[in-house]
């Protein structure tokens, strides 16, 4: 009887498996790669191995998932006596557009699949890492514009196996696109050709500091910055004081006052302060001497490049014993006051008479100069002309009739990164996942361009998507380990999507200029401590802090804290700080105007400056880009802007905005900081 039953019982098995079979219990994940550079494929030998494949496998589920920069559809199809017809209708009218994550495609495989079919080019130009599938895997490319170390790389990790029918026309993609792109530029309009921008006065500056005195609960080191006292350890700049403790009682002059007090500060052979240098000479045209301030009225400048000839003012009417104390500025702190006459730097001299005044009484503000009034257009660009293609597109009411229009769009447009961040601002409102393929296309196009793949991080980050961008960021770092850029972007990235740990690390690593390869990561100092005080201020409980970085968790406290960051590390450029009295300051980044600065960052791929508003006036304050490039540049040079308000307040907020660098008078490159 026993025996009986299991022979019944395995019959039925028996009959079960060959029914599954019938009905296809094979269930084979088809990941059909409609990236923009996988339209190049031979389809024909796509579909010649899935007829054999198919030949040899009649009756099967098969779950079809067409991937770009995520997965676009997710279909289901049973195969019955080999025939996939309806199979190889939908795969003959696949849209391909976007980048390639290979991500999405591992995130779809189950416990039910039995056997993966990939077919990609093995270019995964979005995200990094090589997944491991985890199931059976076959390859299958017929794209000749092949990645082959990256297909390689994916057969390794995988454990599959290869069928690769492209002819072998380029080593990469990256160059096939790299040809487009030339033949794209030189027959269109081209790179815009851009004209040098006349630096005016030719203000330098390290950074913003607007500052009032302000009162405290604890005793502070307070330091004269030419419109107030500040806090010396929340100043934000490179402020030098001695007070009148630190002069010899046997001076018998200012400059034997300052001599050898200050590092930097140099009064030459003849030990003037007229003549004094506080900057390293960058001219022998320009003047280099520094600006002498004295309770807070300018004297009369010497000149270095017109010699003897120059006037020789004299501080004989100094008197030693009546000196409160000496500060010497540099950078912004010399000029937000003291405009271009500020420029080489500033000694700040406050005398005890001038110090030590009656109650309420205040000094005359001699130092409001005529000479850094902006008088140029502030308005937002909001009536700039529209490209065409924009036009075009807000022409059509149907979402997908405007993506058909942008697909044939697009060629004219590959070498513009420009392009497809204008589409997509078109297209966010109206189709959100649509938006982000047609974005994605960036990295499609220049899967190893630094600064490119940087300015797709820019929009990213711009427009609030930050997993994205750090995926980005990860890119970046992965193909430049030696860019000091990459990895503070990354840590702010990090921070973004609240990766605190690894925030810290990159942090860690840039402040303590550590790392296996020699790179000089000292250009990014200051933003790279204050971002160090801000994440341990407010995230220090989520953090493993090594007890060196604990000097990091007091806070620092800003009215407004500016990062300005730049796609290229060779961009010339400069900045207008515009307060709300139209009052403007100057920094440049560029091989004339600052050679030592520019050709450092260049090396290290160092593309940020820092500036801070403490006790800013309230308003509408304005960056102002101008290109000063003298030639034509093959890619476009984005800039990013963040905002951090109130920084290290219980009520921070951030904001970031981009735009274009172009030439003058072309569009209104502005960023607005409203306090």
């Amino acid at each position: 009887m026993v025996r009986k039953f299991f022979l019944l019982f395995s019959a039925l098995l028996f009959s079960g498996y060959l029914f599954s079979q019938a009905t296809g219990s094979k269930y084979v994940l088809l990941a059909w790669d409609v990236s923009f550079s996988m339209q190049n494929r031979e389809l024909e030998s796509d579909f010649k191995f899935l007829d054999n494949y198919f030949k040899r496998n009649r009756d099967l589920r098969v779950n079809l998932v067409l991937f770009a920069n995520e997965v676009i559809e997710n279909l289901e199809y049973q195969v019955v006596g080999g025939q996939w017809e309806t199979l190889q209708e939908k795969l003959k009218n696949v849209v391909y557009d976007g980048a390639t994550n290979y991500k999405s495609v591992e995130n779809q495989i189950s416990l039910e699949h039995n056997e993966l079919l990939l077919f990609t080019d093995g270019a995964q130009t979005f995200g990094t890492g090589i997944p491991s599938f985890g199931i059976k895997t076959l390859i299958i490319n017929s794209n000749p514009y092949k990645e082959q170390n990256d297909l390689n790389a994916l057969l390794v990790a995988s454990k599959g196996r290869l069928f690769d029918y492209g002819r072998p026309l380029f080593s990469d993609t990256a160059s096939q696109i790299q040809s487009a792109k030339e033949n794209d530029v030189a027959t269109t309009s081209g790179a815009p050709q851009k004209d040098s921008v006349a630096t005016g006065m030719g203000i330098r500056l390290e950074e913003v500091v607007v500052s009032e005195k302000r009162p405290v609960e604890n005793p502070v080191e307070s330091v004269n910055i030419g419109n107030g006292e500040v806090d010396k350890n929340r100043v934000g700049v490179a402020v030098q004081s001695i007070g009148d403790e630190q002069i010899s009682p046997i001076t018998t002059d200012v400059s034997q006052a300052i001599q050898g007090k200050f590092s930097g500060v140099q009064l030459g052979r003849e030990e003037d302060i007229s003549k004094v240098t506080i900057r390293s000479q960058n001219s022998m045209q320009l003047n280099n001497y520094g600006l002498v301030v004295i309770d807070g009225v300018p004297q009369e400048q010497a000149n270095s490049s017109k010699g003897n000839s120059s006037p020789q003012p004299g501080f004989g009417f100094v008197d030693p014993e009546n000196i409160a104390d000496i500060t010497v500025l540099k950078g912004m702190a010399a000029t937000t006051r003291f405009g271009s006459l500020g420029a080489n730097g500033v000694i700040l001299i406050t005398t005890k008479s001038a110090k030590f005044k009656k109650p309420g009484e205040k000094p005359v503000d001699r130092a409001r100069l005529t000479n850094n009034v902006y008088e140029g257009d502030l308005s937002s660009g909001k009536n700039i002309p529209e490209p065409s293609y924009i036009n075009e597109l807000k022409g059509t009411n149907d979402v997908m009739v405007a993506y058909t229009l942008y697909l044939k769009q697009r060629m004219d447009y590959l070498a513009s990164p420009t392009y497809f961040i204008n589409v997509f601002e078109q297209f966010k409102l109206r189709d959100a996942v649509l938006a982000q393929r047609i974005l994605s296309n960036i990295a499609e196009l220049n899967a190893k361009n630094v600064p490119l793949l940087r300015i797709l991080a820019y929009a990213y980050d711009a427009n609030g998507e930050f997993a994205n961008a750090f995926k980005i960021n990860e890119q970046i770092l992965e193909l430049d380990e030696r860019s000091a850029q990459a990895k503070l972007d990354l840590a702010l990235s990090a921070e973004d999507n609240k990766k605190y740990q690894l925030a810290y690390a990159q942090l860690s690593e840039l402040a303590l200029n550590s790392n296996p390869i020699e790179i000089d990561f000292s250009g990014l100092n200051k933003p790279v401590t204050n971002e160090f005080h801000g994440l341990l201020n407010t995230e220090g409980a989520n953090i493993t802090v090594s007890e060196s970085d604990k000097k990091y968790a007091n806070p620092l406290r800003f009215d407004a804290r500016i990062l300005v960051m730049w796609s290229k590390s060779n961009a010339e450029f400069e900045l207008q700080i515009i307060n709300p009295d139209k009052r403007f300051f100057t920094w440049e980044h560029s091989e004339v105007g600052n050679p030592t600065e520019y050709f450092e960052g260049i090396k290290n791929d160092v593309n940020t400056e820092e500036f801070e508003l403490i006790g800013a006036q309230k308003g509408d304050w304005y960056l102002k880009v101008n290109d000063l490039a003298e030639y034509v540049t093959v890619d476009p040079v984005y800039l990013k802007c963040i905002v951090y308000y109130n920084f290290g307040k219980a009520d921070q907020r951030k904001e970031v905005q981009i735009l274009e660098l172009l030439p003058e008078g072309k569009s209104p490159s502005l960023f607005k900081v409203h306090l």
